[in-house]
């Protein structure tokens, strides 16, 4: 199951990812000249779910947001609000 399960994963996350006109949104916020593959992506929530990340951020714009956003999501997105 393993290396031909993972392909397949990945292969259908790309299918995905490839034809929800990700080119498209990317041409109406103006930014279809530093957009990054879609298989960026759908690589990266594979191996995140694989690894048990609950956030991926896998290309440059992600990145960039990642470190704003870290205090928030380890505070409140991540937290156990339960415990005492």
């Amino acid at each position: 199951m393993g290396s031909k399960s993972n392909a397949f994963e990945t292969q259908f996350l790309n299918h995905i990812f490839a034809n929800v006109a990700i080119a498209d949104v990317g041409d109406a916020a103006g930014l279809s000249e530093i957009a990054e593959p879609a298989a960026l992506v759908s690589d990266a929530i594979i191996k995140g779910l694989k690894q048990g990340d609950f956030h991926v951020f896998p290309d440059t714009m992600a990145k960039q947001i990642e470190s704003a956003y870290q205090h928030f999501a380890e505070n409140v997105v991540e937290a156990n609000l339960m415990e005492s």
